[in-house]
Formats: C-alpha cells, structure tokens, sequence
C-alpha cells in the first residue's frame, strides 16, 4: 500500500507521500478547479466548485432556505448553525450519491465556496442580497455559525471546507470589479472589512477563503501579500488555502495591468499565496516555471494545502472510517428539512409598519386581490445561487391555501417588474404543433438520447405537450441523478397575434433554438441555469418551423421553451381587482431580472447587475411608481398590506405593512398576513431616505466607507422592527462601574410580554465610547433572540468583554483606550430606552493576541 493511502499515518506525512509522485504537469492542472484524475497515482477527478449560500446549489433538488440577507434578519445564531448543518447534511448525501454513480462534475464536491461575507454597505450592490447585512459583528457571528455548521465538528473529519469571500473589502460595484482599486483606510479595513473574517477563521476555523476580483490599495487580491500572507497567514495562523475568484488572475494582467502576461498572473498569485484557481490561468505556470517566475517548491506548498484538505474531508479513506459518508441520501429536502425551512421563513419576515393594526387579516375576508409582479413568480423567491425547490410556494399561492373555498381571490399580474424586463412564460401547448397543420395535434416531436452528445439513435420518441421540463435532477433516460442525456424537439410554432415577441431558452448546461432554420439563441456553460432570448416579428396564423436541441450533464436538469409579449395592459385587470376586493395584498420588490453579479440588464435605474436607484423600478402603465402613488390611483378604497421581497433597498413611502421575505415560502408570508405567526424579524441593513442621501455613483465607483451606524440621514436603521403585540423592558444592571483590559461586564435586563399572543423578541447590546480616534455613535456588541409568551418575563444577561472594545491606534494595533463607556440596550438601533456607562481604567495595547470577538448571552 502507498504511504498516502494509509489512513493510520498522519496527514501531513500522507500528503507529502502523494506529492513526491507526481510530475510537474500533474502538480499544476491539481491547482485548477476541474482538476483531472491522476489514474496511474490513483487520484481520482476532482471539482472543487459548490455553492451552499442559503441550501445546496445548482444540483438538483434540495432544500432552499431564505437567502443570506433573508437569514441575516432572523437575528439568531443558533438558528444558523442548524440551517448550515442541514445543507452540509444535504451537501455530503449528494456528493457520495454522485461516487456511486461514478459523478465527479462541478456542484458534486465537498468545497462550498460560502458563505458572502462582505459588508453590504451601499444599498445600490445586487449582490448584498447574498450577504448577512452591514454591521461587521452581526456578519461576524452569524458568520462564524454558518461556517461551523458546514464544516461539522467531527474531531477527525472535516464535513465540508467553507469559504468565506470575497477577500476583501469587495462591495461592489458589479460593473467594474475586474478593475476597481478599492481605497480604504488602515484603520477601517481592520475595523469594517476584517473583523467577521478574522472571526471566521479563528473562530469558526475556516478552511478556506477566497479572494475578491478588486485591487485593494493597490494589491489584486487574489495576489496580496498583505491580505493573503501578512494577515491571513501571519496575523490570523490560518493554515488552510486560498481560492481565487473564477477568473479574477486573469483580471491582474488584462485589466489591472499589475503584470503583462497570464504566466506572470499565475506566478504573482501563487507566491502570494492563491493556492487555487477558479479560472483558466494557472495552466500558464507551465511556461512561469520555464520562465524561472516561480519554483516547483512553491507550487509543492500549495499542493500540500489542497492535498490536506482532501485529505481532512476523507476523501482518500475508506467511507466506513468517514462518518460523514453514511449520512443517507434520502436526507435530502426531507420533511424536517423543509420545517425548518418553513420556520426559518417566518423568523425572516420583518414587519416594519403596521398602520391602524391592519395585520392580522381576518380568515374569514369577503374578498381579496392579490397583486404585484412577485405575487406568483416562483423566480422572484429564489436569489442567487439557489438550488432547486422540490415545492416552491409563491405569495399567491400560500394565500389560497390559507384562505376558505367561500373567499373569492382575485389575482392580477399589474404591472412588469421594471420597463423593457418582460419575465419569459413557457410557450402554451396551444400555439405548438408537431407538423404545419391546424388539424394536426397540440405538442413538438420529441427525440431523447442517452447521452448529453445527441450521439446514436434516440432510446425515446414521443410527443411533448410543450417544453417545460423539470427533471429535478433526475434522467428521464435512467432515472437516475447525474446520467447525462440530450432532447431534441421540434416541430412548428404558430403566434397567436402579430408584433414583437421575445422568444427564448432556460436552461443547464446548453442548448440552441432555431426558428424557421435560423440559430436564434445559443447558450453553454456548466456553472448556472440561464435564459437567454431574442426579439423576432411575428405574423399571426403562420407557421414557424421550431427546433430546440438541450443538452444535460444531468445534475440539474431543466428546459423551457418560454416567450414574452410586450405592450400588455397589466394596470386594467389590476385596478379591476381592486375594485372587487375588501382587502389588496401587493407583492412588490425585485427580481434576479433585476440584480445580481455582473448582470446585463437594460432598465431605467440598474447598472450592470447593481442599482443606480433605490425606489421601485417604474414600468410604465403599471401599479406601481417611484413614489409608490398607485396607494392613492389603485387601493383608495380598500386596505392594504405590501409584502415585499427585499435584496437591498427599496424606498416605499405609503404601504401599511411591509413584511419583507426572501425565501421560497410564500405560505410564511400568508402565516404572517392573517396571523398564524406573529414575525419578529429584524433589519440586518439600514433603509435611507432617498438617494440624495447616498454618495454620487460615479463610474470610478462609490465609497466603501459607510459608517452604518450614523443616524444621519436614514429613516430605518439596523435592526428596526415594528410588533403586532408589545415588549417593556425593565431598567438593565450591570456589575461594576469600573474596567480594564482582560476583564468583563456582566448587563442584565428583563424584557415581558405584555400582548395578548406568543411572539419573539431580538434584545439588542449597543456601546459608544469616547475615545480617540472617533467612534461610530453606537455599535453592535450583542444580540439575543427570544421567545416570550403572553405574560411571560425572561432575563437577558449579556458579558461583555472589554476586549471587545479594542481600537486600532495610529501604530494600528489594538488597544483598549480609557474612558467612559455607555451602554444601550433595546430592540433595535433606533430604539435603546435602557442606559449605562461604566469606564476603561488604563489604556492596554496588543489586544489582538487574545482577541475576543463576541459577547455571551444568557436567558432565564
């Protein structure tokens, strides 16, 4: 037996074995992240790409959780880490499904490249929907839950590697991340963009990080020896690796211009510690070597750093030595899974507004309309980065279950979600035929293959109603998950009217539609579902001869023949609605359409994947404006509540209730709505005024430096929340007046419930210091979540540890400063009724030594 395929010999040992083996070539094409097989060595192929942000993603069926800032408003660590082990549950039954059937394919490893971590400080970033909110101590702790939950707590195994990203200070924007230099101070970098990484990883001991696209202070990231060596290495002992962006070297010569070549990108990384590429430039360190930029000992070094976590993940070992390999594939959007998905839903929704307690709505309403572009658009639920849902639940449709036979509901689309963003329909069987007859039958030909190549006779001939195929990751050929197979169908497509349509394909990994012979849209890639589409004139009555060839590698399979027509009166049957209905739920908000990374879209107020705007988008003769008037043209005579899918920011002036989900669950909301739950979600953003407020967005980019706890100009700050039934807090205690380094404050506070229902409260720890340099006028040091019935008294006992309260000083080392100390307790930011002060006695330097990141938390 080979020394490395001895699991009794140390890792370490086993490793270096394993790498003394292998050629050069063989060492380099192990540092891409479709790394191939080294059969002769016994080493099988190896994808290191997975996606776990909020549940499995891109490979099939499994359980889909609210997204990252959906979560980041439940305010509960504990809660989490429980959703983080559930995904890993779900993460390592796929991967040992995918070996049994001999599946190495990207989205089948054990290397998730989650959770988001960046500070999602500029509400106008499409991607800090992926992100736990602004505030470094609230991304911190959940942080550090998220990635300890993936990463299980097995003292022998690593159950997954997590990746926090992106390192560092990467906060948009999308349109010029390839070759943005982010500035940011010495001292804010270590105070905002720092302390929930450094959480992360000695914390939660992170096995993994990756580096942003951007430049900060003039270093690439993905090629920073202050990020990667000085601080990650050095400062931190973090002794993992480090994974760059997918395709963030090539940025560091093309677009950077740090370097002139790909081979002096790949060296520059590498020796600066970017150990992995997601890309297709580390193959160039063949000619780096040869050009005497780089060592093989310096590549040996990264491969010992991969190599170990292969090794830690068990993946050399036999599977009866591995505990995590016996978790069984029917884990998989079990039932408990999707309770907790459910529960996880509920605690997300944040009620901000509730004008003359029109929540909750009776069951026993008359009438309804429920509108709104998101009102029943499973697409609108599902974020970046999501698996796929076995059972989606839009609003509309929880709403209906809710509600009795006898209540009439009325649905009306009202509006698109932005002008020029027409949200593609499958193409009804009605307008699809198998041959350029009227009298022949609704449907297309259909050929389906064995293979993803389109290669032999076809195994199947059939005739599809219309293409809209969800396989759930399943081959329609076997019947077995990861099969690859192809589909051809074809046939003839007749329009029901004249004009402009937009036709076109969703679909993963690749497929072409030609109409009347021509190609008109094309699309291959293994890394995410995508629809692309082209405008065509049609004539009504004519027959288009229609051809759509899709082709699967099977892990996620779907294909849609989808269409789109634009100029259709949305405002008529909303305003109709309306006008039947005692009660008008409207389902406002965003879209993937709309934002997320790097996104083509044209639409007045989005730029390239971010906002350039923060009101609701304003599609012409639709219900909704920047102003949110259609509360005074459409819903004058009725009541309403304006639930509403938050990413960012969405400035709403006049609805009376606004319980904002990102989830997949629209029976939460409906719970929510007539009063099965009562919601005690709280903001992990600050929502602004308007855009005056913000910095001009130049194309240079905007700052990064926000300080989310100014109270200038915002009209909701973090944490902020509205109850249906009241909290009071008695006055908090704490146990000495006076401090230094090294020791604690004990602060108590007593919260009751003084409704008349069961609900939840989030106590909240704020401090403020007087000290130079200047602080933020308060800040996060604290949070507890709990649940309280009618009556019922609960003590809340934060410790916070004067560490906690270190600074960086002009030499940027941590130190605790001397000085009064107040303290704030209450429910949100906005709402501190309890106060303190102790102070600081001497001032201590060095504190990152022993640095203390969270306070405890007590309940009784």
């Amino acid at each position: 037996m080979s020394t490395y395929k001895n699991s009794s010999l140390p890792i370490a040992e086993r490793v270096d074995d394993l790498i003394s083996q292998m050629t050069l070539g063989e060492k380099i094409l192990q540092m891409v992240y479709g790394a191939p097989a080294i059969e002769r060595l016994g080493v099988p192929e190896y994808n290191w790409w997975n996606e776990g942000l909020h549940g499995v993603g891109r490979a099939g069926i499994a359980t889909v959780f609210p997204q990252a800032i959906g979560l980041a408003a439940i305010w509960d660590h504990e809660l989490i880490h429980t959703i983080a082990t559930a995904i890993s549950d779900e993460a390592r039954a796929k991967h040992h499904e995918a070996l049994r059937h001999d599946v190495h394919s990207i989205y089948t490893g054990l290397t998730y490249w989650s959770p988001n971590i960046n500070i999602f400080r500029d509400p106008r970033w499409g991607r800090g929907q992926e992100t736990f909110g602004e505030d470094p101590y609230l991304t911190a702790s959940l942080g550090v839950a998220f990635v300890r939950g993936l990463q299980g707590d097995d003292p022998g195994y690593l159950k997954l590697v997590a990746t926090p990203k992106h390192f560092a200070a990467h906060s948009g924007p999308e349109s010029i991340r390839h070759s943005y230099d982010v500035r940011v101070s010495e001292q804010d970098l270590r105070e905002t963009y720092l302390p929930h990484f450094e959480a992360c990883i000695r914390e939660g001991g992170a096995y993994s990080v990756m580096g942003a696209y951007t430049r900060l202070n003039g270093e690439a990231c993905c090629a920073s020896p202050t990020l990667l060596q000085k601080l990650l290495r050095d400062e931190w002992g973090f002794d993992g690796y480090v994974v760059s962006d997918c395709w963030a070297i090539i940025d560091i010569y093309a677009s950077h211009k740090i370097v002139d070549t790909p081979e002096e990108a790949a060296a520059l990384a590498v020796q600066n510690g970017c150990d992995l590429n997601c890309g297709s430039t580390y193959p160039y360190l063949f000619g780096a070597v040869a050009q005497n930029l780089i060592s093989e000992e310096v590549l040996d070094q990264s491969l010992k750093r991969l190599f170990t976590a292969r090794f830690k993940l068990g993946m050399f070992d036999p599977p009866e030595e591995v505990p995590y390999a016996q978790i069984p594939y029917e884990i998989v959007n079990c039932k408990d899974h999707q309770e907790l998905a459910l529960q996880a839903a509920r605690k997300s929704i944040v009620l901000l507004k509730n004008e003359e307690d029109l929540l909750p709505l009776s069951k026993d309403i008359a009438s309804i309309a429920v509108i709104g572009p998101n009102a029943d658009y499973v697409e609108s639920l599902l974020g970046n980065y999501h698996g796929t849902p076995a059972d989606p639940t839009t609003p509309l449709a929880g709403i209906r279950r809710k509600l009795s036979p006898s209540t009439k509901i009325y649905y009306a689309q009202g509006s698109l979600v932005a002008d020029g963003v027409l949200p593609l329909e499958p193409v009804p069987t009605t307008y699809l035929y198998p041959s350029n007859s009227q009298a022949a039958e609704h449907g297309l030909n259909a050929e389906y293959f064995d293979n993803p190549n389109f290669e032999g006779v076809p195994v199947r001939q059939q005739l599809d109603r219309n293409v809209d195929a969800f396989w759930k990751g399943i081959s329609p050929i076997t019947g077995k998950w990861g099969d690859g197979f192809s589909v051809r169908w074809s046939g003839y497509f007749c329009p029901p009217r004249d004009g402009r349509c937009k036709i076109g394909v969703n679909g993963f990994n690749a497929y072409k539609l030609y109409l009347d012979d021509e190609l008109i849209v094309e699309f291959e890639d293994t890394h995410d579902h995508h629809t692309m589409s082209k405008d065509v004139e049609l004539v009504t009555g004519r027959f288009y001869k229609l051809q759509l060839d899709y082709a699967s590698q099977g892990i996620d399979s779907r294909a849609q023949l989808l269409w789109a027509w634009p100029d259709v009166d949305y405002l008529s049957p909303a305003l109709e609605a309306a006008g039947k209905a005692d009660v008008v739920v409207a389902v406002m908000g965003l879209t993937p359409l709309l934002e997320r990374e790097e996104l083509e879209v044209d639409a007045d107020g989005f730029l390239g994947g971010d906002r350039a705007d923060i009101c609701l988008p304003a599609p012409r003769n639709s219900c909704s404006n920047n102003s949110m008037l259609w509360a005074n043209r459409l819903f004058w005579s009725c009541r309403t509540a304006v639930p509403w899918q938050y990413s960012g920011q969405k400035i709403i002036s006049r609805p009376s209730s606004k319980p904002g989900i990102r989830g997949i669950r629209g029976d939460a909301l409906a719970d929510v709505l007539f009063g099965d739950y009562n919601p005690a979600g709280r903001l992990p953003i600050t929502l602004y005024k308007s855009l005056e407020d913000l910095p001009p967005l130049k194309i240079t980019g905007w700052p990064v430096a926000l300080i989310a706890t100014s109270t200038a100009n915002r009209s909701i700050l973090l944490g902020s929340v509205s109850v249906i039934q009241t909290f009071t807090s008695a006055t908090c205690t704490w146990t000495n007046q006076k401090a230094a380094a090294g020791d604690s404050i004990s602060i108590s506070v007593e919260v009751t419930n003084t409704g008349d229902r069961a609900g939840e409260e989030v106590v909240q720890l704020y401090t403020r210091q007087y000290v130079a340099p200047p602080r933020p006028i308060k800040e996060l040091k604290g949070f507890r979540r709990i649940s309280l019935e009618p009556g019922e008294c609960k003590t809340v006992t934060f410790t916070l540890f004067v560490n906690q309260l270190a600074v960086y000083d002009e030499d940027l080392i941590a130190a605790v400063h001397p000085g009064k100390v107040e303290i704030m307790v209450g429910n949100s930011s906005e709402h501190l009724p309890l106060t303190g002060s102790f102070e600081i006695m001497g001032q201590t330097t060095g504190i990152q030594d022993n640095k203390v990141f969270f306070s405890q938390v007590h309940v009784k």
